[in-house]
């Protein structure tokens, strides 16, 4: 089991609204980064952080590996990115409170994996999915466990702590 954080500023509504995350496989001059290519790595189960703007807004669990698979059609006013991508379909958890990764950067910098980071002194790094690790996972769950007010959700993270034994 593999856990993720995914940066989601241009694509959370639709990703959201539509139970996915996708990922060009490479940009126009057919350059590839490893952000795009970490999607390849998705496996139904995985445990995966979205942030949107600079807020921890969702959690979610792979429903299936991840596939290769044309631009949704939810992405199409995206038009940056080429039509070939990466797939997996996600169940997305909406929390009623989010938490700024701003103000948890020095435990976050201190816990995370230390090659191809998902944050960085500053913030999230540039890119969209960054493997994660057991332990940033599990401070990032239990401080958004923390600010939650909305007893269904509360009971829905707590589940994924045990199941992940994240505890």
């Amino acid at each position: 089991m593999t856990y993720f954080i995914v940066f989601q500023n241009k694509t959370f509504e639709q990703e959201s609204k539509g139970g996915f995350l996708w990922a060009p496989r490479s940009n126009k001059e057919g350059r590839r980064f490893f952000h795009w290519d970490n999607m390849k790595e998705i496996k139904k189960g995985d445990l995966i952080f979205h942030s949107y703007r600079g807020k921890i807004a969702a959690i979610s669990i792979a429903k299936t590996n991840c596939k290769e698979e044309d631009k949704p059609d939810a992405l199409q006013n995206q038009i940056i990115w080429e039509k070939e991508g990466y797939y997996a379909e996600t169940e997305y958890i909406l929390l009623d409170k989010t938490i700024l990764t701003s103000q948890h950067l020095d435990k976050i910098n201190e816990l995370q994996p230390k090659g191809y980071s998902p944050f960085n002194n500053r913030g999230g790094n540039t890119g969209y999915l960054f493997v994660s690790n057991e332990e940033l996972s599990k401070y990032l769950l239990d401080e958004i466990i923390k600010v939650q007010t909305d007893r269904n959700i509360i009971d829905k993270l707590e589940e994924i702590k045990q199941k992940y034994s994240l505890q």
